[in-house]
């Protein structure tokens, strides 16, 4: 007799997790053009249409260069839930790249552009062609399976990352390498330690910058090759690594395209890199070396340092054996730990009253990660001041009644001010490029900031009654972290005049700029001590960043026109803007079922005693926005001929996530 049972299971689960589901509030629409879908919700359609033009325009020049197409539309999708720019890229079940919209700091390792946008766009899609890049058998096999053997996806990070950097820095008029933050790292390795090995490259390395080694060693190292054989020989070799059946066998692929493996091309670049590094090393020591007297050591972070009216300092610190936190270095030289940094401690500063403010990152209705403004005293519990305000760089005014901020929302970026009593706001200034670094004038008449539009970062003085501005220094140089000497007299910051990072001052009387310090590697975020005559600034080395005081008006006033400064270093192509695309229709709503159709399917087998064989697929599906996910698994009994079945789904549409889950079973017994 065979008895034959089946079974179904169906769960409702709802998800409470705070950062499962999506914002319900999202009106999610689409667009098409000749290559992409570009999805986006409400207030990003001016910005997903460009992100779409520089998407096309990346895509002919990716097509010329890499000399083959994609095999299939690419989705781009567009969100501003962070404050953090970045962008990831997948090539499988399907191309999608994720924008995010908010504009690089012009101080941060992604500071150095001509345009944010282009650059972010062209490195995403570097990785969409060299990653799904697949001929012959595998490609074969790829038709029936999916996208699952991709050898290019076997590549060192460093390759992979290495070579959307060098094509970002070819297209702008910005870019990574030569910039003056990469330069400084390797300038620093040179100098203090030693260039990274390839084999520490291609692994994790904890040296710093840490995971920015694979961008930026890979980078310099595929630029050098470039340089050297010819920039298509880098695509040939993306070609031929995606043509045969063996993934890790790139240094015998490298030796016929580049005539040596990568191990034995990377130690002649490193030896040629250290000797050029080592020339400016030279030309620096012998101007003389002014970093003057060390206060203390801050960590791997931006220390951020600033003086109170008791000459403490503030700081933030993170030195790899404790959580990132809020400090005060004393007068008597030791460091007082006020608070553990959750979510950040972005510029602290002292108000007159005695109370600290800073901002952090805090989780805004449930689903958006920014910054917002807190205030800690010095006795008590730390207050949240604002909810969603996307606080950045906040800087107190001289009476402690109002702070001037930065707010970065859908690519653009505001200087704001906010009444600290009623919560009244004022925007001064706003600009489609990167703003940043807010510092008051003793007066409280004016505000200086660092402004980037284009190539050029320059600092400049913003009326806060009229909104009037002025530039102090104009110029293809990068100038940063501006801050006034407590008499007004002196405007100081960070600048790569030269090529490294260093501390000016710059005399708003006269019209003279003094260089106060010298450094082989990098000095930022100057503060004066209340009493005027000195500063204290943050410089790094290869280890982390040490807090530094020089005297403020020891060295030479120079008249210095920035405006008349090469470039340092010299830049990309500056490239027009992008034509606008036509799409093939308006933007029409989201359907995220028209992309759930299963595009992998991955056969599944088992063998055991007992005349045991299992046969079987599993296949798995998502929408690009990601509202909808999906599994589905059957095997079969090959000696009995059992069936089993699953199938699960997971909608984030709405708030809680809803999953739900269905099985099949059939069994045969005998008797």
């Amino acid at each position: 007799m065979r008895i034959a049972a089946a079974a179904a299971l169906l769960c409702l689960l709802a998800t409470p997790d705070a950062q499962a589901g999506a914002d319900g509030s999202l009106q999610w629409k689409s667009l098409r053009s000749d290559h992409f879908w570009v999805h986006f919700y409400q207030g990003e359609e001016p910005l997903a249409r460009e992100f779409l033009a520089i998407a096309e325009e990346a895509y002919q020049e990716l097509h010329q260069r890499f000399g083959f197409e994609t095999t299939e539309r690419t989705h781009l999708v567009v969100v501003d839930d962070i404050d953090s720019a970045n962008g990831l890229t997948t090539v499988i079940p399907y191309n999608h790249v994720l924008l995010y919209s908010f504009v690089p700091d012009a101080s941060g390792e992604l500071g150095f552009w001509g345009n944010w946008k282009r650059i972010l766009v062209y490195h995403e899609l570097v990785h969409i062609f060299q990653l799904e890049r697949v001929t012959g058998l595998l490609n074969i096999l790829n038709y029936f399976v999916g996208k699952t053997f991709l050898p290019n996806g076997a590549l060192p990070n460093w390759f992979t990352e290495g070579l959307a950097v060098e094509v970002e820095s070819s297209i702008d008029s910005g870019g990574r390498i030569g910039g003056p933050l990469f330069s400084t790292y390797l300038r620093l390795a040179v100098a203090e330690r030693e260039l990274l090995q390839m084999d520490e490259i291609t692994g994790a390395p904890l040296t710093l910058p840490r995971g920015t080694n694979t961008y930026l060693y890979g980078s310099y190292f595929l630029h050098w090759l470039a340089q050297r054989f010819g920039s298509d020989k880098l695509y040939e070799f993306v070609e031929l690594q995606g043509a045969r059946f063996n993934p890790l066998s790139y240094n015998i692929k490298a030796r016929r395209i580049f005539g040596d493996t990568f191990v034995n091309l990377y130690e002649t670049w490193r030896q040629e890199t250290t000797t050029a590094y080592q020339e400016e090393i030279a030309q620096i020591r012998a101007a003389g070396e002014r970093e003057g007297r060390r206060l203390g050591f801050a960590g791997e972070y931006l220390p951020m340092p600033s003086y109170t009216s008791r000459g403490t300092l503030l700081v933030t610190r993170a030195t790899g054996h404790q959580t990132q936190h809020l400090a005060e270095l004393l007068v008597d030289g030791t460091m007082k730990k006020l608070t553990t940094c959750r979510g950040g401690c972005d510029r602290p500063q002292e108000a007159p009253d005695g109370n600290i403010y800073y901002s952090a990152f805090r989780y805004h209705r449930t689903y958006y990660y920014f910054q917002d403004l807190i205030r800690l005293p010095r006795q008590g519990w730390r207050k949240q001041l604002t909810d969603g305000e996307r606080v950045r760089d906040p800087a107190l005014s001289p009476d402690g009644q109002r702070v001037a901020y930065v707010r970065t929302e859908l690519g653009r970026s505001e200087l704001r001010v906010r009444e600290l009593s009623s919560g009244k706001t004022n925007t001064l200034q706003l600009a489609t490029g990167s703003i940043s670094w807010p510092a008051w004038s003793p007066d409280g008449i004016s505000i200086a900031v660092s402004r980037k539009i284009g190539p050029n970062t320059d600092i400049v003085l913003v009326e806060v009654a009229t909104g009037d501005e002025r530039t102090v220094t104009p110029g293809p140089s990068v100038e940063l972290h501006p801050a006034f000497s407590p008499d007004g007299s002196h405007l100081l910051f960070t600048s790569s005049r030269t090529g490294v990072y260093n501390i000016y001052a710059h005399d708003l009387a006269a019209g003279c700029t003094r260089q106060l310090t010298n450094v082989i590697g990098a000095a930022y975020s100057p503060t004066v001590h209340p009493a005027g005559d000195r500063v204290a600034f943050a410089s790094y080395h290869h280890d982390g960043y040490y807090l530094q005081e020089v005297p403020l008006v020891e060295s030479e006033c120079l008249t210095i026109d920035f405006a008349e400064l090469p470039p340092h270093p010299v830049p990309g192509k500056e490239l027009p803007p992008p034509e606008p695309v036509a799409s093939e229709q308006e933007a029409r709503p989201y359907n995220a079922l028209r992309h759930l159709y299963p595009r992998q399917w991955r056969p599944s087998f088992m063998a055991a005693s007992f005349d045991l064989t299992l046969l079987g697929f599993e296949t798995w599906g998502n929408d690009p926005v990601g509202q909808v996910s999906y599994t589905a698994a059957a095997q079969i009994n090959t000696t009995t001929l059992d069936g089993y079945g699953t199938l699960a789904i997971s909608v984030d549409r709405w708030y809680p996530t809803i999953s739900l889950f269905g099985g099949f079973y059939q069994s045969s017994i005998w008797a």
